[in-house]
């Protein structure tokens, strides 16, 4: 029984060792290694950058029958800003894959997001929405 107990214990550890690590690496790719050691060492900061990392956008795939164009803004290239200030363009395909393979940063893409109401674009033609979440939906999960 210990030994369970033993070997679930590190499974949580090791869980939450590789959630900042890769937390760190997002941070990593917008902030100096300063500026997130900073963000890192303050409990507040880390879960509210956690939650804009993993939990402020989602893509959903959508039947196209649903797809009525005066609904949704649609995005027709995407752009991400880089760590040294330039500026990259994404299309939404490559979006898309990115979020699949989960290399995508979202602080690092340049878009709209409201304070009160989540934002819908479609994502080019692809039957694919980004639903980016309200300033105020973050501030929610960051009290949990």
């Amino acid at each position: 029984m210990n030994k369970l107990f033993i070997a679930f214990l590190f499974i949580i550890s090791s869980t939450i060792g590789i959630s900042q690590n890769h937390l760190e690496n997002k941070l990593l790719e917008v902030f100096s290694l300063e500026q997130t050691k900073l963000i890192l060492e303050d409990k507040q900061q880390e879960k509210y950058y956690n939650n804009m990392v993993f939990n402020s956008y989602s893509i959903e795939e959508i039947n196209p029958s649903k797809i009525k164009l005066q609904d949704f803004d649609v995005l027709s290239s995407l752009e991400l800003k880089n760590i040294d200030g330039t500026i990259t363009i994404v299309t939404p395909n490559e979006l898309i894959e990115s979020v699949n393979n989960g290399t995508f940063n979202i602080l690092k893409l340049i878009i709209e997001r409201d304070y009160h109401e989540s934002k819908i674009y479609l994502l080019g033609n692809t039957n694919h929405l980004l639903k980016i979440k309200s300033f105020t939906t973050l501030s929610k999960l960051q009290k949990k």
